[in-house]
């Protein structure tokens, strides 16, 4: 994309603030270069409706990133953000709903849980509103520092006895394993190239208290892959380095359990990749 170009059409667009979503609205006139215009708009999550673009939250960071340092940024590619829908939000929770409640019944209808790659909070949000019968301590990290402070400023929209606290370590590789950072629960969505699901998902089992819960999207090829480091993966989580063949909705191995998510699921995420929901309980 031609930076000189985007910022070029970009000036000439309107905002407007509608019921918390942001509006780009397209000028009468065409653009210099729409249709990169428009890839980069859907890259930062907007969406087209009748010669505008819509977000859920402002991209002004990234606009002022282009505009005043000549940055452009794609979160999608710097930072593998595909956001978890609500559709696989509300699956995670029916697979931890029964293990949160029996959790809080013996800790004083409370439990603690981390979110280690927490995004816009779509999985934070997502089960601290189906779950309001209990109160969730939630923790977060967050690469992107936006996402961060715009989390800790909406915390306030959780329901009565929830908490959303910021770890201030955006990057969750480098959290501190001590027993301060150690929950009940571990939920996440991780960054999947380049070996990151799996560093990450490893990582995640430190944080968890002893008979702790996680419950981790995971995409198919860590169930296959032949590199070492992923037959190490399968060695801990499913007793064997060899292949798992996922063929059915629901599958049990040792202390883990895989359900099969359906296919393009992460769809207006970004992604069509198959993917597949981890649970495990540490011993």
């Amino acid at each position: 994309m031609n930076k000189d170009i985007l910022k070029s059409d970009l000036r000439i667009c309107e905002w407007e603030e509608i019921d918390g979503q942001f509006i780009l609205k397209l000028p009468k006139r065409p653009l210099e270069d729409y249709p990169a215009f428009k890839k980069w708009m859907v890259q930062l999550g907007g969406k087209y409706k009748k010669c505008t673009f819509v977000f859920d939250r402002s991209p002004k960071p990234e606009f002022d990133a282009l505009m005043l340092e000549g940055k452009l940024v794609n979160p999608k590619k710097d930072f593998q953000a595909f956001f978890t829908p609500a559709s696989v939000v509300q699956t995670m929770r029916d697979l931890v709903c029964a293990d949160m409640m029996e959790t809080a019944k013996h800790n004083n209808n409370s439990l603690s849980a981390l979110e280690p790659s927490a995004g816009v909070g779509n999985i934070l949000f997502g089960i601290s509103t189906l779950m309001q019968d209990i109160n969730i301590h939630w923790e977060y990290c967050e690469i992107q520092m936006r996402n961060a402070m715009d989390l800790l400023n909406r915390s306030t929209e959780l329901p009565i006895g929830h908490k959303a606290v910021y770890t201030f370590e955006p990057d969750f590789l480098q959290l501190p394993t001590t027993p301060n950072y150690q929950y009940n629960f571990v939920i996440g969505n991780p960054p999947y190239s380049k070996g990151q699901d799996i560093t990450h998902t490893r990582k995640m089992v430190d944080h968890l208290k002893e008979g702790g819960k996680l419950c981790v999207v995971l995409p198919f090829g860590v169930l296959f892959n032949s590199s070492k480091k992923y037959k190490s993966f399968r060695k801990f989580f499913f007793g064997s380095e060899e292949p798992v063949h996922l063929d059915s909705k629901f599958k049990a191995i040792g202390q883990s359990r895989l359900t099969k998510l359906p296919e393009q699921s992460f769809k207006d995420s970004g992604t069509n990749i198959d993917l597949f929901i981890l649970q495990y309980t540490k011993q």
